[in-house]
């Protein structure tokens, strides 16, 4: 996609899933990427893959400060931060009533905490023409059973971004989200272990009766690097489902 040549990009859980597509589609698209993750080996891995392109870090978002040394490492090699994606997560699949304090907690510390670090990171840096992406969910859109902890941070992101939005327009820095459904990770592969255990149910019927088939990286990828762009100016503030449809009908 056009639009990326020497930007300069910093993406959270960068390291796999989701995040190693939206880094690796940067990189192929010309943009300077810092793959920021709790993982560092794998971090190291992704980065080499990029070439020039690519920069490691260890990131743990719930750590303060983690999320700054990263874009500071943007700054010290590429010269600026362009775009931010907000994308690292984890979730305890459950029902609320059995869901534990710790677990809560954790994903309120990673999902929220970490992309309100990643925000107020970025900002700093950010010339006016910046944009900031933040990893969401169609669980943050709708209520969606055993992924109630999950989604009340999900939805906290949706909210950040519309708040961020406002609040950065007037600096010319952009804030949008993506939501996607379920979509095929090692991280949603527990997910799916954990649905099936509780429902009976098969995931891959079920999601693709709901939602067309299970979603791939490269779905949200795609979306990202076109909301990061200059194609997407005049976008700012939106909650953008990549779902195959699956909010387009409640029954």
């Amino acid at each position: 996609m056009p639009g990326h040549e020497a930007s300069s990009v910093v993406v959270t859980g960068g390291a796999s899933g989701i995040g190693r597509d939206i880094a690796r589609r940067f990189a192929a698209a010309g943009a300077r990427v810092v793959v920021a993750d709790i993982d560092d080996v794998a971090a190291k891995s992704v980065a080499a893959e990029l070439g020039g392109n690519g920069r490691a870090i260890r990131c743990d978002v719930t750590e303060r400060g983690a999320v700054d040394a990263a874009v500071a490492l943007a700054v010290s090699e590429f010269g600026r931060l362009d775009v931010m994606v907000n994308n690292a997560g984890v979730c305890t699949l459950g029902p609320l009533h059995l869901l534990g304090d710790d677990d809560f907690d954790r994903m309120i510390e990673v999902n929220l905490k970490g992309t309100f670090r990643g925000i107020r990171a970025a900002v700093g840096q950010m010339p006016e023409g910046g944009a900031i992406i933040n990893i969401a969910s169609t669980a943050g859109l709708n209520g969606a059973p055993l992924l109630g902890g999950y989604g009340a941070t999900k939805a906290g992101i949706v909210n950040l971004t519309k708040t961020a939005a406002a609040e950065l327009r007037p600096f010319g820095i952009r804030v949008n989200c993506v939501c996607p459904a379920l979509v095929e990770t090692p991280f949603s592969d527990a997910l799916v272990t954990g649905f099936e255990a509780a429902t009976g149910a098969s995931a891959q019927t079920y999601f693709s009766e709901k939602q067309g088939r299970i979603g791939q990286p490269e779905d949200v990828a795609k979306v990202v690097l076109h909301l990061a762009s200059q194609d997407a100016g005049w976008v700012t503030g939106i909650a953008y489902p990549v779902d195959g449809g699956l909010m387009a009908a409640s029954i």
